[in-house]
């Protein structure tokens, strides 16, 4: 998998928002997100948004079974956190 680039929103910098996203993905034979939702929330709009984004945008390695790839489903954990 690349891993995700996750952008913290500014607005979300500014009003100090943290949290953690659980997003589920529907990864497809060719290892692009097919699917994205959220399966636990940050409690922040924005942040769950950039999560989703930043889900999307992710690229896996395909899964395969016996040689023929196949449609995966993954929970993605992403922590927005600022520094103190």
């Amino acid at each position: 998998m690349q891993p995700p680039h996750l952008d913290y929103p500014i607005a979300a910098r500014r009003a100090r928002e943290e949290g953690r996203v659980h997003v589920r993905v529907l990864v497809d034979a060719s290892g692009l997100p097919a699917q994205t939702l959220v399966v636990q929330s940050s409690g922040h709009p924005r942040l769950d948004a950039s999560a989703l984004a930043a889900a999307q945008s992710t690229r896996f390695r395909p899964h395969t079974e016996n040689g023929v790839a196949l449609p995966f489903w993954v929970v993605m954990p992403l922590i927005f956190e600022l520094e103190n």
